[in-house]
């Protein structure tokens, strides 16, 4: 039996659709569905992977941002609390996240986020030559920017799902009007 080519199998696939009557494929509202899911979490995929090779990347390729440091906080805590705080921020978006979702995947998502700091803390630790070194301020940093950017969504996704955008006067808060009132 000779085996059938790639086009052949499509072919065959289009002139006896299977019990969906796709000929095997999507229907075109699954297939915009899976689109719209890749492209949600594809900013998501590309993030992690430069916050990883950022964070493992060797200590000397970021020497000029010891210059940013302030006396009091240096540049890499707000650095490590800005990159986690985007990255759960993207994470929580991708998951279409609403204030009375279901909390096992917000606190799912906020887990992972910390776990992967701690992951890249360890991981940089283990290796000597990059010249970077396990930070328990580090972790305390992406942990801040993590639970931060939980806390601001979930209060911005509870001010509009509850719809406190109603303005005084407007009328979206006044009592319905009877037939030949003025209004």
């Amino acid at each position: 039996m000779a085996r059938k080519t790639h086009v052949q199998a499509g072919l065959d696939a289009q002139a006896n659709p299977d019990k969906s009557g796709h000929g095997g494929s999507l229907p075109r509202s699954e297939a915009v569905q899976t689109a719209s899911q890749f492209g949600r979490w594809l900013p998501v995929l590309l993030y992690i992977m430069v916050v990883a090779g950022l964070s493992l990347a060797p200590a000397r390729s970021f020497g000029a941002f010891r210059a940013l440091s302030l006396t009091w906080l240096p540049a890499d805590k707000l650095i490590h609390f800005f990159m986690y705080a985007i990255l759960a921020g993207l994470l929580l978006q991708a998951l279409q996240w609403r204030a009375r979702a279901r909390w096992g995947r917000v606190l799912g998502a906020i887990g992972f986020c910390i776990g992967f700091g701690v992951l890249l803390e360890i991981l940089q630790g283990a290796i000597p030559p990059s010249g970077r070194a396990f930070s328990w301020g580090d972790i305390a940093a992406n942990t801040g920017g993590v639970l931060a950017a939980g806390l601001l969504l979930g209060l911005w996704h509870l001010y509009r799902e509850v719809g406190v955008t109603d303005q005084p006067g407007d009328g979206a808060n006044s009592p319905p009007q009877e037939e030949g009132e003025p209004s």
